[in-house]
């Protein structure tokens, strides 16, 4: 966001700040939650698969002008990531949760705890959240993933997947149609990773979200 956009926001209102000599001072609870989606609103989500896809990288098969755009988001984003210190990684884990809330379908269902660590090795799924590896959580009790739209229904049934009761121990993240399938049956981007695990809301998942974020940052391609 631009020096001219805080100052529009805070003339209007929507951004609290107090005048202090020189210079506006800000909050840091007002800063998360005003910054809860950089961007005014969520992503499409074709557009959530483009920036993911350019901060990891795969962004071959995109368009120049697609290309373009999603890189002018992800820069937008690591200034909100840079401008925030470790003591506040709430603000960054919701600010890409609601950026990303779009990418995918979030279904909430409930297995047989004998049968979790056969779906978490299933082919079919893609583990994400507090089930991928780079998130370094021992969630032992909870399977999370992305799946095609074919593939959840034969999930569902293949394991006997119920509604989740409250949190429930299985979260399957419905791939769109408009992103690649393809991109389901590999690694999932990094930032989905990191969105996941912010929308558990917990500290220790929090923690995790920024880290995968800056790593995903820093190793993101620059302009070409």
């Amino acid at each position: 966001m631009s020096v001219a956009r805080v100052h529009q926001r805070i003339q209007d209102g929507s951004l609290p700040a107090e005048r202090v000599g020189h210079q506006w001072v800000i909050d840091a609870a007002d800063l998360a939650r005003a910054s809860q989606n950089p961007s005014g609103r969520p992503l499409s989500p074709r557009s959530a698969w483009q920036l993911a896809s350019v901060a990891s990288g795969a962004d071959a098969d995109l368009r120049s002008d697609q290309r373009s755009r999603a890189r002018a988001r992800l820069r937008e984003f690591a200034s909100l990531v840079e401008s925030v210190d470790e003591r506040e990684e709430g603000a960054v884990a919701a600010a890409l949760a609601s950026l990303l809330r779009r990418r995918a379908d979030r279904h909430v269902l409930q297995a047989a705890r004998a049968d979790l660590a056969d779906l978490l090795r299933d082919t079919r799924l893609a583990a994400s959240g507090v089930s991928a590896p780079g998130a370094e959580l021992s969630a032992t009790g909870i399977v999370e993933g992305y799946v095609s739209r074919p593939d959840l229904d034969e999930l569902v049934a293949d394991y006997l997947l119920v509604p989740g009761r409250g949190q429930g121990n299985v979260i399957l993240h419905v791939v769109p149609e408009s992103a690649d399938a393809d991109l389901v049956h590999g690694s999932v981007p990094a930032l989905f990773i990191a969105a996941d695990l912010a929308d558990h809301h917990g500290p220790r998942e929090q923690v995790a979200a920024l880290r995968i974020v800056r790593n995903a940052l820093s190793h993101a391609p620059g302009e070409s």
